[in-house]
């Protein structure tokens, strides 16, 4: 799992990744609108394996939910590498969108955040509901979920306040680098380099808020937001029934309920993650469930994991990871990819 030496650095394996060209959409994608609870919508994408694949998905009566990271939706670059890869193994993928995101922006009204819980709820039932779950035998397919980034410490948060609710079709959970101390997450951006994320993520959601007409929601009285903090003090907190941004970082924080989660889970983080602090997975607040499997690489910066291969090629063994994780929750053999 080493990569070039020029891209050692989590710096330049997080930048990279996202300038690493962008997989093909998948072909054949289903989609659908998932009415939530307070009145708005959001978007999910299906994608079967094709029906000449090598692999009959039948023997791997498996769906994975993947979730994107904060901007992202199911177009993201990491999406469509992850969902082709899942597609090859013979395993199907449902992609989420966050309300407001995706190419319905407009269906949603209110933020997506970090500790939108039942919106991931609304979706597995949604599932449960579905006659994608449904196999042609009549059998019913299970389901994993995969969260990235902020959509991990969603998915943590998830299993852990909700951990009795899931339905038994939910085997197992993976969370790819997730911020599961926001607060401290933070204050990580306003350091040295990482104010290139802080600027960054502003941009795009200040975006987000002006497409969706709602730029309104920004006090006319202040300056466009310079950080994630100032953002999420005057917006996202605000928008989303908290009083402020320490208590919407504190309340949604995945790390006070990790002890609670039940099924098996496996979270993903890096050493040189450079957006989320690595002493947050194994400080004394950190306290993880017997059901659950914490995986620190040496390196790999924020959902990069560059290696360099047999024939000096590169590429990210992130993917493969998350195939053999999905084919050992179905049970398949891991030796096809």
């Amino acid at each position: 799992m080493s990569p070039r030496w020029w891209l050692r650095s989590g710096h330049l394996q997080t930048i990279a990744c996202g300038l690493w060209p962008v997989s093909e959409e998948p072909g054949d994608s289903l989609r659908e609108v998932v009415q939530l609870d307070d009145g708005d919508r959001l978007t999910v994408y299906a994608n079967f394996p094709a029906e000449n694949s090598p692999v009959n998905p039948s023997e791997i009566p498996l769906t994975v939910l993947l979730m994107p990271g904060l901007c992202g939706d199911h177009r993201s670059g990491l999406i469509r590498r992850l969902t082709s890869q899942l597609l090859q193994a013979g395993i199907s993928v449902v992609r989420m969108n966050h309300r407001g995101c995706g190419e319905q922006e407009i269906l949603a009204q209110r933020p997506y955040h970090a500790g939108r819980t039942s919106d991931l709820l609304a979706v597995i039932d949604w599932w449960k509901q579905s006659p994608w779950a449904i196999e042609a035998s009549g059998k019913r397919r299970q389901l994993a979920l995969c969260g990235i980034s902020l959509s991990g410490n969603i998915l943590l948060k998830t299993l852990g306040v909700a951990a009795r609710e899931l339905p038994a079709e939910v085997v197992a959970a993976l969370a790819i680098n997730p911020p599961i101390d926001l607060s401290q997450c933070v204050k990580q951006l306003s350091v040295g380099l990482n104010r290139i994320y802080d600027q960054f993520f502003v941009r795009r959601l200040y975006g987000e808020l002006a497409r969706r007409k709602d730029a309104t929601r920004w006090p006319k009285e202040l300056r466009r937001p310079k950080t994630l903090l100032e953002f999420d003090e005057f917006y996202t907190a605000p928008r989303s029934g908290f009083v402020s941004a320490e208590e919407y970082y504190r309340l949604s924080s995945a790390r006070s309920t990790l002890d609670q989660i039940e099924i098996a889970t496996t979270v993903l983080t890096s050493q040189d993650d450079p957006l989320i602090p690595v002493s947050i997975f194994s400080d004394a607040q950190a306290r993880w469930s017997p059901s659950t499997r914490v995986v620190v690489a040496r390196s790999g910066g924020h959902v990069g994991y560059f290696e360099t291969r047999q024939g000096g090629k590169s590429g990210f063994w992130l993917d493969e990871f998350v195939a053999h994780w999905a084919l050992g929750v179905a049970g398949g053999p891991v030796n096809r990819l």
